[in-house]
């Protein structure tokens, strides 16, 4: 079960649980009861499923428009559609999330992505709008007091995402040149194979090849647990392709990688210590 929907049963069971009134021969169930209720009876039969959880929750909105707990229901639709990876509900009930809660960090996180992957111009400005507030609200945090390396290390790594959507906007959007700053600034905090990837590609859009194969070559061979076997193989042929606009073979190609392991590597080992 999903913490959303956890919290939320656990509400609504609070709702379902309340003492009878004294003083009353014959009870009837006011109208909140009988919907809270129902939602519980509906979870039951979702079986912990997050598409029928989905289902079930949207359904009732449907049918209960004015619920009182459109918010906590509107929550947990969120948290689903981030554990089930589905931009367009994380796009719908994020939006909707965030203006209430402008600083859930989380929230802000998947919104901003989920509106890049939907796509479209429009969306683009909204990614870059989130992420920006995203960036801003990691860079204002105090600094950590407890287990200060880790948290400054996930910070770092939370705010060059951050920066990372801001250049991935700014290219849908046509503003190459800012791409190309955020996405060198992106890496300059958190050098990770998204980064280089992103920057060699803003700097390919600005006719920089050159730049563009040697921050390719970074994404390739940075030391990256995040980035997997296909993600380098996808790499790998890109700088091979790219390498060869420029040079009419990959002669050479080699002396780019190894130049960057090196230079790589030194970034990865800086950022242990």
């Amino acid at each position: 079960m999903t913490l959303g929907i956890f919290v939320l049963m656990a509400a609504m069971m609070g709702y379902a649980q309340d003492p009878p009134k004294p003083a009353l021969p014959v009870q009837v169930p006011d109208q909140n009861t009988i919907q809270q209720q129902e939602l519980l009876a509906a979870l039951g039969d979702a079986n912990n499923s997050p598409p029928d959880v989905t289902r079930v929750l949207e359904a009732f909105l449907k049918k209960y428009p004015e619920t009182p707990q459109r918010v906590e229901i509107e929550r947990a639709l969120a948290k689903t559609a981030i554990d089930t990876k589905d931009d367009r509900r994380m796009v719908l009930y994020g939006e909707r999330v965030l203006a209430l809660s402008p600083d859930d960090i989380l929230t802000l996180d998947r919104v901003a992505y989920s509106f890049l992957a939907v796509g479209g111009r429009e969306n683009s400005a909204k990614a870059f709008k989130y992420a920006q507030s995203l960036e801003r609200l990691i860079g204002g945090l105090p600094p950590p007091d407890k287990d200060a390396a880790r948290l400054q290390d996930e910070r770092d790594h939370a705010r060059a995402r951050a920066l990372l959507y801001e250049s991935r906007a700014k290219t849908n959007l046509g503003e190459k040149d800012e791409a190309e700053r955020l996405a060198a600034q992106s890496f300059s905090i958190y050098p990770t194979e998204d980064a280089a990837r992103e920057w060699s590609e803003t700097l390919d859009h600005l006719g920089r090849k050159e730049d563009a194969v040697a921050h390719l070559a970074d994404a390739f061979a940075i030391p990256d647990a995040h980035s997997s076997d296909a993600d380098r193989a996808v790499d790998r042929r890109r700088l091979g392709e790219l390498y060869r606009q420029i040079h009419g073979s990959e002669q050479g190609l080699g002396d780019v990688i190894l130049a960057a392991y090196d230079r790589t590597s030194g970034l990865a080992e800086r950022r242990r210590d």
